[in-house]
């Protein structure tokens, strides 16, 4: 996500191209991140406003995979659902992703059947680099590079859904 404007392109050569969804995301953001030194994308409203790419089977999680993101919270507090990526329930099977609930770093079947809680709540304004791994029943969570194992709740097997990736 290194454009200035307009929509992300896929540049693996799949042609996973996204298209913002629920508002106007501001490009060009200060990351903070000395490493990246790339910029960042801000959505004012991160319940509606999100980057989807068409369903496409090079996009499918399966139940062995690895999300990862630099995230930045707006504010401090500790409620509210943040998602940072999902690949969401198509009315016969439910999928996974990376969210932010309550403060707590979660992988979660469609948000709803938790999977996995990280350990330490993200509840600052500071940049973060998330990940959660999943490989069969064994998934990990990790915060800035940490392994951060919180409650596991469920490990179900994720399914490769239709729906688009968020």
């Amino acid at each position: 996500m290194q454009e200035a404007s307009g929509q992300p392109q896929d540049s693996s050569g799949t042609g996973n191209h996204t298209t913002a969804t629920g508002g106007t995301p501001t490009y060009s953001q200060t990351t903070g991140i000395a490493e990246v030194g790339d910029t960042a994308i801000l959505f004012d409203n991160a319940s509606s406003e999100y980057f989807g790419a068409p369903d496409h089977a090079t996009l499918d999680f399966g139940d062995t995979f690895t999300l990862e993101a630099w995230i930045q919270r707006s504010t401090a507090d500790a409620s509210g659902e943040d998602c940072i990526v999902s690949k969401g329930n198509d009315g016969s099977a439910s999928s996974g992703g990376l969210y932010v609930l309550n403060g707590d770093l979660m992988l979660a079947e469609c948000a709803v059947n938790v999977i996995r809680y990280g350990a330490t709540p993200l509840t600052d304004t500071k940049w973060h680099h998330v990940a959660a791994t999943k490989s069969g029943a064994t998934v990990n969570i990790y915060i800035d590079g940490a392994l951060s194992n919180g409650s596991s709740i469920t490990s179900p097997t994720l399914a490769n859904t239709t729906t688009a990736l968020a």
